[in-house]
């Protein structure tokens, strides 16, 4: 829907966000709706201020009125919560009760349809006032991740909203979130991959970035759990990177987003 509404959609970024859905991948965090809000928010702060640290700090100043607006209405930012699933718990046929003979569906187009006139409200918002950059850089987890992974401007700054696991929120890690996105993209842009979700070219590499992620991070999934406590906000997440934290986490991921042909399973 944000996509569209900006009058240049971008059509291979957004079916590279099918990963995100359910939390990132169905483990039951961040709602993917905000994951794309997130994005669609850096691809108009992008378009309008151009590349550099104001489209990026703008962007993530937009994500952080996303969170607020989704957590509003539904008490949660995440899948879990929202639905009422245990992402352990789903297997396809589970996963196929809830969502289509309960509804399920159905409650997450209405989020969808609701949400994506305010989260519009929010990006535009942020994008006409936006702030100075702080003093140190980089400004965002992602975006770093995504040029260290060799990324365009474009899909740096769209990245640069998922920090500190989506706006600063503490929640699962907007580096991994940054790169499953970049890896899908990279797979369907130049390697032709004709999906995602269940494809097995798709699986083999995620499930090699996961293992990687979860090497560095110490088996931690939420950004608050990595750095050890919640960021006090853009200033504070800018000094913890430019001291090198989450170096060796960057670094890996953005190895991962490379990586040639992973073996698929017999």
């Amino acid at each position: 829907m944000l996509d569209e509404a900006h009058g240049q959609p971008l059509s291979l970024e957004e079916r590279a966000t099918e990963p995100l859905v359910g939390g990132l991948k169905m483990h039951g965090y961040q709602c993917g709706a905000l994951w794309g809000a997130a994005l669609a928010a850096g691809a108009e702060a992008h378009r309008v201020l151009g590349p550099g640290p104001k489209a990026e700090l703008a962007a993530l100043a937009a994500s952080q009125q996303l969170v607020g607006i989704l957590r509003d209405r539904h008490g949660s930012i995440d899948c879990d919560d929202i639905n009422g699933t245990e992402a352990q718990d789903l297997t396809p046929a589970s996963t196929f009760v809830h969502f289509f003979l309960k509804g399920g569906a159905l409650r997450c187009v209405h989020l969808c349809s609701t949400f994506a006139p305010r989260a519009q409200v929010a990006i535009q918002a942020a994008i006409a006032e936006p702030s100075d950059p702080p003093a140190c850089s980089p400004v965002s987890c992602a975006a770093e991740l995504a040029r260290r992974a060799g990324a365009s401007d474009l899909h740096a700054t769209m990245a640069a909203g998922l920090a500190g696991g989506v706006g600063l929120c503490g929640d699962a890690c907007g580096a991994l979130g940054a790169a499953t996105w970049l890896l899908g993209l990279r797979l369907l842009r130049d390697e032709g991959v004709d999906k995602l979700w269940d494809g097995e070219r798709f699986e083999a590499q995620f499930a090699h970035m996961l293992e990687r992620y979860l090497e560095v991070s110490d088996y931690a999934f939420e950004c608050a759990e990595v750095v050890g406590r919640p960021f006090e906000g853009i200033d504070d997440h800018a000094a913890w990177l430019q001291d090198g934290g989450c170096a060796a986490i960057l670094d890996a991921l953005a190895e991962a987003v490379n990586a040639g042909p992973v073996e698929v399973g017999p």
